[in-house]
């Protein structure tokens, strides 16, 4: 009896270290890691679930009613088979808790999909700006700042922290960088972009 070979997915390391670093998980509970990730943007985890292909078991629904933090309304989750490629990412869980690696390479693809599950764009007239929200990396400013300097990006100007949240924010002109560096939006989260992208 043969076993079926696991397909190669490595070459979607950034996306799953950018969703891990926002709303993203590992479940390291069996024999090999699984990936998840859970979006209000039904044409996101569409496209996520594109990009999977025969990786990804299926998109859940969920209604929502303010209990996990996320608000109202419709939530879909993506789910993935188990693979052993995932493993290289359950040590960002050894601690007990979700800690981010010393080191991340922070590619457009990677800061894409961090900023599409826990960033806001603030577009008002008293402000032009980029935020990040972080709240489990709270303590290790340091090492968010050095993911941006190790790609010559501005790190941020200041972090704003309360009771139950924490974000990096950056000012006008280097939120533009951010957006140039990203580049084009993800589907379904065009509105998180300036006109023009």
């Amino acid at each position: 009896m043969s076993s079926c070979p696991y397909p190669d997915i490595s070459h979607l390391d950034d996306f799953f270290t950018g969703c891990l670093m926002g709303d993203g998980w590992i479940d390291h509970s069996g024999s090999n890691p699984s990936f998840g990730v859970g979006s209000k943007e039904k044409e996101y985890v569409n496209y996520v679930d594109g990009m999977l292909g025969n990786v990804s078991t299926n998109i859940r629904v969920r209604d929502l009613d303010d209990g996990g933090g996320y608000g109202n309304g419709t939530f879909y989750v993506l789910t993935t088979r188990r693979h052993p490629h995932l493993d290289k990412f359950a040590g960002w869980y050894d601690s007990g808790e979700k800690v981010w690696p010393d080191s991340v390479d922070l590619t457009p693809t990677t800061l894409k999909h961090w900023f599409v599950g826990d960033g806001t764009f603030d577009n008002t007239n008293t402000a032009f700006r980029v935020s990040i929200a972080c709240y489990n990396e709270r303590k290790n400013v340091d090492k968010i700042s050095s993911y941006f300097r190790d790609v010559s990006l501005p790190e941020p100007n200041y972090y704003h922290e309360s009771e139950n949240a924490f974000k990096v924010v950056w000012s006008a002109d280097a939120t533009r960088e951010l957006f140039e560096y990203m580049g084009d939006p993800l589907p379904g989260f065009e509105y998180k972009w300036p006109d023009g992208y």
